[in-house]
């Protein structure tokens, strides 16, 4: 009872008290607290929105249209290093400038990151869309149904056109996260879910294509943050004009070298994660990207909760190290990894016992999921929400290198044996690629060669 009462004290609008270390300390749980019960509320419609839209839409589209649906909504992701780090890496230079105390620092680096986006965004439109209808769409993801091809094609621009926006407009969420203020970035992509459900639903009604279905999903998630931005400005805290001075030179340096260390992560992690779509549209085909697609949006009942509670800890972790709380970063690291196991393991076991029953409501016999595939993917989970947890600690405290260490060698390993493991074994082989790979690259290295990185931000 006292440590939910203790939690309680921190869910307040009013901010604490930040003139001495006590109360700094208060103030990053209270920030941290706020955005976690936001995020449990935004990411909450997102995830009824794949419960509604999933018995709505495969039962029209088939197994094949839906699995490329979920292919193409994936590449999101998998493209999302095009920002080359600089969106993460703006979180960490907004929150060093908010606690300068120095406003017009922090607008000049707001309004710089947003424009350096903003202009790569459009270079990159430029060289690609006289590409687009050279790019052999059939050999990106395979098909058994050609009459599905032209559908492809256009599903593809539609996504370009969007992805090239989500470039700055993803930016809007880090700089609100540097800011600790994510809850309030969080409650507006809330408002933008249960529009994009609204939508998704008419469309579903209407038997719509996989185009229109991802403007009502992935497009309105891209745009409706244009909302952040429209704040930044009414506060004064982003301004066109400033870029015009002298010093967008040494800032553009800075920006792309903290994100450069960034994109590399990225990249790598896409390569790990993201790509595992692609890999099975092309060697066991759109049907088993179908049954992935199915057991990731079950598992996300997991993964994306505890994922919401850690969260806010990187900007927290942040903070901490600029004023040298080292004792805040220690207990809050230690207390976040024994929680998002514990939390991960009950959810896993109970979802993995669960599944039978919600697929076979979920899903109407459309598609057949074993429970060794739900099992195994489980177990992947645990592994990745810890890791998560973990990443957030070395994001804060600006520990990159040796997580790209980490990352090259899991990429190394993960490369070739997911691939020739999906093509022998299917969706199993992929699955089980990947947790062999997590173990031996990222676990044994930080228990072992970089323990002395960690523990040195302790003291």
């Amino acid at each position: 009872m006292r440590n939910i009462r203790k939690i309680f004290r921190y869910i307040r609008f009013t901010p604490f008290d930040t003139s001495d270390d006590l109360g700094k300390r208060d103030e990053r749980y209270r920030l941290a607290l706020l955005a976690t019960v936001a995020n449990v509320f935004s990411t909450g419609l997102s995830m009824i929105t794949v419960l509604i839209t999933v018995p709505l839409t495969i039962s029209y589209l088939g197994e094949e249209r839906f699995g490329v649906w979920m292919t193409i909504a994936s590449i999101s992701g998998l493209l999302s290093f095009f920002d080359l780090g600089i969106g993460n890496g703006l979180v960490n230079r907004v929150v060093h400038a908010n606690t300068s105390e120095e406003k017009h620092n922090l607008v000049f680096v707001i309004t710089h990151g947003l424009f350096v986006l903003t202009l790569l965004a459009i270079i990159i439109g430029v060289l690609v869309f006289p590409l687009i209808n050279y790019i052999p769409w059939e050999l990106v993801i395979k098909l058994e149904n050609s009459k599905n091809l032209p559908e492809l094609r256009d599903t593809m621009i539609v996504f370009i056109v969007i992805f090239l926006a989500s470039i700055p407009l993803n930016s809007l969420q880090k700089i609100y996260q540097g800011l600790q203020i994510a809850w309030k970035a969080h409650l507006i992509r809330g408002v933008g879910s249960i529009i994009s459900l609204i939508a998704v639903y008419y469309l579903a009604v209407q038997h719509a294509g996989v185009p229109d279905l991802l403007v009502a999903t992935f497009g309105i998630q891209t745009f409706f943050p244009l909302v952040m931005l429209f704040s930044l400005f009414r506060k004064k805290l982003c301004n066109p004009w400033i870029i015009r001075e002298k010093k967008i030179v040494k800032e553009s340096i800075q920006l792309v070298s903290a994100g450069g260390l960034f994109l590399i992560l990225q990249i790598g992690g896409l390569f790990i994660w993201s790509v595992d779509s692609l890999i099975l549209a092309s060697t066991a085909g759109a049907t088993s990207v179908a049954k992935l697609a199915l057991i990731q949006r079950l598992f996300q009942f997991v993964f994306v909760p505890l994922a919401i509670l850690n969260a806010p800890l990187w900007a927290a972790f942040a903070d901490a190290k600029s004023r040298g709380d080292n004792l805040f970063i220690k207990n809050t690291l230690q207390k976040t990894i024994y929680w998002t196991f514990l939390g991960g393991l009950v959810g896993v076991v109970c979802l993995s016992f669960l599944a039978p029953i919600i697929f076979s409501h979920w899903m109407k016999g459309e598609v057949t999921i074993t429970q060794k595939l739900v099992w195994s993917y489980g177990l992947l989970i645990l592994l990745m929400a810890v890791g998560n947890s973990f990443a957030m600690f070395l994001n804060g405290v600006g520990e990159i290198k040796s997580q790209i260490f980490t990352v090259i060698f899991l990429c190394m390993i993960a490369g070739s044996l997911k691939y020739f493991w999906s093509l022998n074994y299917g969706l199993m082989g992929l699955i089980w690629a990947s947790i062999i790979s997590y173990l031996v690259a990222v676990l044994f290295p930080y228990l072992t060669f970089f323990r002395s990185k960690v523990t040195q931000h302790f003291r």
